[in-house]
């Protein structure tokens, strides 16, 4: 998305040819562009959605190495008790997380 907001600023690529070969709707770009416009040291951020992520990259992979070694002993875990473990982790660690407390049980 920052390659295409700067090819539009600086004139390389026009909004339509953005427009058909990225797929970004109009008034998003142009959104962009415009902050991008008014300070040239913005930085464009894609998130996915409303949610945060409560880990962090090398937590989720230390996680994941977690369920692997469990799934080689023989040990599985089901979808709630992986819940119940990330919870668990969560509340330990002190993380802000955006669970339902229910999500523990």
């Amino acid at each position: 998305m920052e390659q295409v907001v700067r090819a539009v600023i600086s004139s390389s690529m026009g909004y339509k040819w953005a427009l058909d070969q990225f797929q970004v709707p109009l008034t998003i770009l142009e959104s962009y562009v415009r902050k991008k416009r008014a300070a040239p040291d913005y930085a464009v951020v894609k998130s996915l959605g409303k949610f945060i992520s409560v880990f962090s990259k090398k937590q989720e992979k230390e996680l994941v190495a977690y369920l692997h070694k469990m799934e080689v002993h023989r040990f599985g875990l089901t979808i709630k008790e992986l819940r119940t473990l990330a919870f668990q982790l969560a509340e330990r660690n002190n993380f802000f997380y955006s669970f339902k407390d229910e999500a523990a049980v």
